[in-house]
């Protein structure tokens, strides 16, 4: 409290001063006495430094105010600044919990295929009469067998999509962590 005290009063000096050292006033009061070839009255002088005092009272509060009012513009801009920041690290955190559950389902999907990849194939024997297939057949086992290469290619492409996000969550992750 006293320090606050003693720079406003430093502030008013200051001010008192500078009223009294140059200005309009100092002008006016030396071109009087030149003119008239006399020096001002003892009561114009005490009324001119008491008017310098009060002028300067007033500057220095005005400064005060000015000061204060920036300084709460500053607070403002701050605590907006915090708010957009939390909001980014909030939006950053549901990005980054996206990512590992959409890792997380790829990597039981591609667990999935990669147990049915992996099963042995059971073989089924049908006794008959040893006659030649039937086209129906011939047709349902390339149907099949086409249908088992897409199966095989489509689990090759989530292995390497669930293998490529990891990598971009991991470097998402590094990045946002190095951002301040």
């Amino acid at each position: 409290m006293l320090h606050e005290i003693l720079a406003y009063v430093l502030a008013v000096i200051t001010h008192w001063i500078g009223l009294l050292t140059g200005g309009l006033l100092v002008a006016v009061l030396l071109i009087y006495e030149r003119l008239r070839k006399t020096t001002i009255p003892r009561k114009w002088f005490v009324g001119m430094v008491g008017a310098c005092v009060l002028i300067a009272t007033f500057l220095a509060w005005r400064d005060l105010i000015h000061a204060n009012a920036d300084f709460a513009d500053r607070l403002s801009e701050a605590k907006i600044d915090a708010t957009a920041a939390k909001a980014r690290a909030d939006e950053r955190e549901k990005t980054i919990a996206s990512l590992q559950s959409a890792i997380g389902s790829l990597q039981s999907d591609n667990a999935a295929l990669d147990a049915a990849l992996h099963k042995k194939p059971v073989q089924v024997r049908v006794s008959g009469s040893g006659s030649a297939r039937s086209p129906e057949k011939t047709e349902k086992r390339r149907v099949l067998r086409d249908g088992l290469s897409r199966l095989l290619i489509e689990g090759q492409v989530l292995m390497d999509r669930c293998l490529s996000a990891e990598e971009v969550t991991d470097q998402m992750a590094h990045s946002w962590s190095a951002q301040p």
